[in-house]
């Protein structure tokens, strides 16, 4: 089988970078080649008189025919073609595509955070850059970063070897791929953020006024004005450092802000300077880019902090050029038609355990994306997804498809997504995997599903490599799944450790009074009961280790403590000393045994006489 690709339009370079992107994923997929010539033929043309950004498949005969707007719908086209085409080694079946599609709502960006050694920071970056252009090739038309400078000393820049360098340069290739997939580049700029341990003690912020995270070693006072001329000469720098972007968030929390009398006087909080101090660091960010577009965010602001950017695009403040607000708060303002407006959709760390950035496998929450984006894309607000890694995957496809048609079928959209990275032999399989994975996400969700449900996802995701492509992205996403599903299981069959607590404050207190051979027994089986849990959490970490390095996240800063699952005790530490205990045939000594290995189990674990009355 042959294939004739006939592109029209090859001097428009997003149109160009788009058929590269077509023949690489096509190329992985299959040994059927794009040529001169062929069995059926596909063609790409440019057609300007189309809505912006939109696309149009027509078939007639053996011909398929593309056409885009723009780059831009080019683009958006072929992501759409490979996701409707069936790859097979020696032919490429092609449905019958009859269809225009024209984004509901444009701004339609993803933030990576590049920070905590997560899998931006640390997977090999073409890998991450692949990953951009996948973003690109879903319909995402913009891309988002942030230089935390927290984690970097000031004038690391001096030294091209430091991992201050190598984080700017690293940073800067991601940029130039989005840059080349058509996507407007933002970066977010938290407002008195300071390099580490950077600002003298008499300089440092108050912490008082944090919202969410916090470095309170590297923020600094706006209100001294040693501080504002190290703030402004911060971003001066950082601008300086990275490549030509095209939007400026400044971030007002999580880690920003200040409690000092000064930066945080009532009723207005930390919002009235953050304001202030916006329109100096937007006038020294256009030194080097004087088109560069502002946009002032929300994020984590109280209603009357709100209340005060609200009033500034009524007034027309020509300072910025866009607002940031969170899905929640969209409908208690719409910013008049001069400014942008996006949210920051949370796609990552809902109901995780602890804050892991990913650390046990994907979180697929398709109807919760599928609800959230429907909401946002109708409101008419773009976004720019809070993605902390390769595992949100699924919930980026599925939030990129309903800001492109609000209505459009959850099961369309995940049929697609199985087909394009699970080939179409696991269509139903992987998508069943993907909407069960969503009802056992959570502490809560997995302590109360069903043993058998959580097995059979584990069965379901073990059975999708029978039949899995060969291509990386096939094999990475499968990991994502297959690992989660495996962890998962794990922790259910270990189970809470109450039964457990509760069994240990019993044989502690018989050590004391209960027959020799009866206190003997039950030693027994509680040894055997943990040495059981033992090999079930060590399972659990092997897999949990093996996943991490597989997405390069071993050195993660972030941890995943799935201690509402699993209980907080470490049952470890017991095993050895009963054991022994066990064996002595003297009573007194057997009973001192087990009260000292108990006693010095306390020890270790903290436990207090409150807790170990509680049943």
């Amino acid at each position: 089988m042959r294939v004739k690709l006939t592109v029209a339009g090859h001097e428009d370079k997003l149109v160009a970078k788009a058929v590269v992107l077509l023949r690489s994923r096509w190329n992985d997929r299959t040994r059927v080649k794009l040529g001169a010539t062929g069995d059926w033929e596909l063609s790409i043309s440019l057609e300007p008189g189309m809505p912006r950004q939109a696309y149009a498949f027509a078939t007639a005969g053996k011909t398929v025919t593309l056409r885009g707007a723009d780059g831009h719908g080019v683009l958006y086209g072929v992501g759409q073609l490979l996701r409707t085409l069936v790859f097979e080694p020696t032919r490429v079946a092609m449905p019958k595509l009859n269809v225009t599609r024209t984004p509901a709502v444009y701004d339609r960006g993803v933030y990576f955070a590049t920070h905590f050694n997560n899998f931006y920071e640390a997977a090999p970056i073409e890998h991450v850059e692949s990953y951009i252009e996948e973003m690109a090739l879903w319909g995402f038309d913009g891309w988002m970063f942030w230089f935390d400078m927290n984690w970097f000393p000031h004038g690391f820049w001096c030294d091209p070897r430091s991992r201050g360098s190598k984080m700017i340069a690293r940073l800067n290739r991601m940029i130039e791929t989005a840059r080349a997939c058509g996507m407007k580049v933002a970066t977010g700029a938290v407002g008195n953020e300071g390099f580490h341990y950077q600002p003298p003690v008499e300089l440092l912020a108050d912490p008082r006024a944090r919202h969410g995270a916090f470095y309170q070693y590297s923020q600094i006072c706006p209100a001294k004005p040693a501080g504002l001329a190290l703030i402004l000469e911060n971003r001066r720098q950082v601008m300086k450092l990275l490549s030509p972007f095209d939007v400026l968030i400044h971030w007002p929390y999580d880690p920003g802000g200040c409690g000092c009398a000064e930066c945080a006087a009532r009723p207005e909080r930390w919002g009235k300077k953050f304001l202030e101090l916006g329109q100096q660091v937007a006038a020294v960010a256009r030194e080097s880019n004087p088109k560069l577009e502002v946009v002032v965010s929300t994020w984590l602001m109280d209603e009357a902090e709100r209340k005060l950017v609200y009033a500034l695009c009524d007034a027309r403040a020509d300072w910025f050029q866009g607002l940031m607000s969170h899905a929640d708060h969209i409908a208690e303002y719409s910013p008049p038609a001069a400014y942008s407006r996006f949210v920051f959709p949370e796609i990552s760390m809902f109901d995780c355990y602890f804050c892991s950035y990913g650390c046990n496998g994907a979180n697929p929450a398709p109807q919760r994306m599928a609800a959230e984006a429907q909401r946002v894309a109708r409101a008419g607000w773009g976004t720019q997804l809070y993605s902390e890694g390769i595992y949100t995957d699924a919930n980026a496809a599925v939030y990129a498809a309903r800001l492109w048609d609000p209505d459009c079928d959850v099961a369309g959209i995940l049929a697609d997504y199985s087909r394009y990275y699970f080939g179409q032999a696991n269509v139903l399989d992987a998508m069943d995997l993907l909407v069960g994975l969503e009802t056992t996400w959570g502490a809560k969700a997995l302590l109360q599903a069903n043993p058998k449900t959580v097995a059979r996802l584990l069965r379901k995701a073990r059975a999708l490599k029978r039949r899995l492509p060969r291509y990386r992205d096939a094999r990475d996403r499968w990991q994502l799944l297959h690992d989660r599903a495996a962890m998962d299981q794990l922790m259910k069959v270990a189970g809470p450790d109450h039964a457990l607590v509760v069994e240990s404050r019993e044989l502690f207190e018989a050590s004391g009074y209960q027959p020799a051979g009866q206190l003997r027994s039950r030693v027994r089986r509680f040894v055997g009961e943990l040495r059981r849990r033992k090999k079930i959490v060590d399972e659990l970490m092997a897999v949990h280790w093996r996943y991490l390095q597989y997405f390069h996240m071993q050195r993660n800063v972030l941890v995943f403590l799935p201690d509402d699952v699993l209980g907080r005790q470490q049952w470890d530490p017991l095993i050895a000393p009963l054991t022994k205990a066990v064996v002595i045939r003297d009573s007194n000594r057997f009973r001192d045994a087990i009260n000292y290995a108990f006693k010095r189990w306390f020890w270790s674990n903290g436990i207090d006489f409150d807790y170990y009355a509680k049943k």
